[in-house]
């Protein structure tokens, strides 16, 4: 809170803390699943990390996002009492569940953690639990491209370290299998223009972080197309923090000095404010509202001095905040569309993607 840390300490260490508490509930929820059914003999389990966990990104107060895995041999039974014998899927799906009862079940002192299960294969549609090889079989058959891109941070947390690693291959070979069609990079615009015109709600008086335009997710799908569509032939790229993916996409050259220069320096900016208005609401929420009582005092904390002259008229502490905000946004999102080729038209009207690309 004192600023003591560097954004990346922070996230993570948060990350660090979420792994932690994972191991400890799955310790506790494997140990009352084997007291009932018994133990699936081969058997293994894993959790894996998506998005900003996945990345060793989370903030306070967030979400966290799972798949779980599982692997036994076939026809795999567990080797409790009579009354307690399970197939491995439906032994594992009640290890799931116990889990997730562990993690997020309100008690007198809150809960652990939000739990979001809706990156696992098929969605709220999909069992709770996959096997690796089904796993494997749907992003080899049935998965759309979002999905793609979201494996890009797939990673191991908790359970069975092998199983976790099988899982990390499969998830890195099919995102980075083969680069991006130009259809495929107009698609991952058009998913980021539907996420800002549903979801951001911006206004005049009021701004959206991260979905918004010039928002995080800006930064982030313009890393991921670009990862996505590079990745194939350059490894070193493959990285599942955003900071990284940057640092990487320049050393080879993928993007200029001065893009890497923006993009990182106004991603840094988002996250710590971010934070603060975390820390300060102790709640999620990415928006930002020009004539919030709490402006001034964030801006404070993130080491801003007011009141300032600016010309004829006195600048103070929240309005330094927002003028920094709103230059770095229209920056941001200038950057995106040059690298996705975006005309005004189509930035006015979200329409046609043709012509989409990487920076000429």
């Amino acid at each position: 809170m004192g600023g003591a840390l560097e954004l990346e300490e922070v996230t993570g260490q948060l990350s660090d803390l979420a792994e932690a508490c994972l191991e400890g509930a799955l310790t506790l929820a494997t140990e009352e699943i084997e007291k009932n059914f018994g133990k699936v003999k081969g058997g293994r389990f894993a959790v894996i990390g998506m998005g900003k966990l996945g990345g060793k990104e989370i903030d306070y107060n967030s979400d966290l996002d799972l798949i779980f895995i599982y692997d036994a041999p076939d026809e795999a039974q567990s080797d409790g009492e009579s009354s307690g014998i399970l197939d491995a899927h439906e032994y594992y799906v009640r290890l799931g569940q116990k889990l997730l009862t562990f993690l997020s079940a309100p008690t007198g002192e809150g809960i652990v953690y939000k739990i979001d299960m809706r990156l696992r294969p098929s969605g709220k549609t999909g069992p709770l639990v996959c096997s690796v090889e089904s796993f494997r079989h749907y992003h080899q058959t049935s998965s759309e491209l979002w999905e793609r891109q979201a494996l890009i941070k797939a990673r191991f947390v908790a359970g069975d370290r092998s199983l976790g690693t099988d899982a990390e291959r499969v998830a890195e070979d099919f995102a980075y299998g083969e680069g991006l069609t130009q259809e495929g990079i107009g698609e991952i615009h058009h998913l980021r223009m539907r996420m800002e015109r549903e979801l951001a709600q911006e206004d005049l008086s009021r701004f959206n972080l991260k979905k918004g335009k010039g928002g995080m997710v800006d930064i982030e799908f313009l890393t991921q197309m670009l990862q996505l569509s590079h990745g194939c032939r350059f490894p070193g790229i493959r990285q599942r923090r955003t900071l990284e993916a940057l640092g990487s996409l320049h050393h080879h050259k993928i993007i200029r000095k001065a893009e890497y220069q923006l993009l990182s320096e106004g991603y840094l900016f988002l996250r710590r404010l971010d934070h603060r208005l975390r820390l300060q609401r102790d709640q999620s929420i990415d928006t930002l509202e020009r004539e919030a009582d709490e402006l001034h005092a964030v801006a404070q904390a993130l080491g801003y001095k007011g009141p300032a002259k600016a010309g004829k008229s006195h600048m103070r502490p929240g309005d330094l905040l927002l003028r920094d905000y709103e230059r770095r946004r229209e920056r941001i999102r200038a950057c995106y569309d040059r690298f996705f080729k975006i005309g005004k038209r189509e930035r006015d009207h979200h329409e046609d993607g043709s012509g989409i690309g990487s920076r000429e």
